[in-house]
């Protein structure tokens, strides 16, 4: 599982040539599938590259089949709210896991406040539903326990 805040700055290779680096990693409305990335080209300016053109998300750098297309950035899918299924407010949703070949979100990162992320880490949100497309996020199960 690949962190998609750790591809931020990671160079994109397109045919053997560096395209430029990644800004931003964008997510599906529902939050299950990453959508494209998005890259500033320099002088070409910022490109996003859909899902279907990546490669390889690597270690080092990000494999893609095409340059592109020009465009503004958009908005990456979150921070949004989580909830627990009774409704009480959780914390905020800031990041996703995806699966390196499928491209699919496997987790999703919940952030409970600045001083507990210091002192604990974010927690691991495995099993969550979306109210709608751009909507809250009811977690349904975080870093292996069940909420009820």
């Amino acid at each position: 599982m690949k962190n998609l805040r750790l591809l931020v700055g990671m160079p994109v290779i397109c045919e053997g040539r560096k395209l430029g680096r990644v800004v931003q990693a964008q997510v599906s409305g529902e939050l299950t599938r990453m959508t494209g990335l998005f890259v500033d080209a320099g002088l070409k300016g910022t490109r996003f590259i859909p899902a279907e053109d990546v490669n390889v998300l690597g270690d080092v750098a990000v494999l893609v089949r095409s340059a592109g297309r020009r465009g503004a950035r958009a908005q990456c899918g979150y921070p949004r709210r989580a909830l627990a299924p009774d409704g009480k407010r959780l914390g905020a949703i800031c990041g996703a896991g995806v699966n390196e070949e499928s491209l699919n979100v496997e987790a999703l990162e919940l952030s409970v406040g600045w001083l507990e992320d210091m002192l604990t880490g974010r927690r691991k949100v495995s099993r969550f539903t979306v109210n709608q497309p751009g909507g809250e996020v009811v977690v349904i199960e975080m870093d292996g326990e069940e909420l009820e």
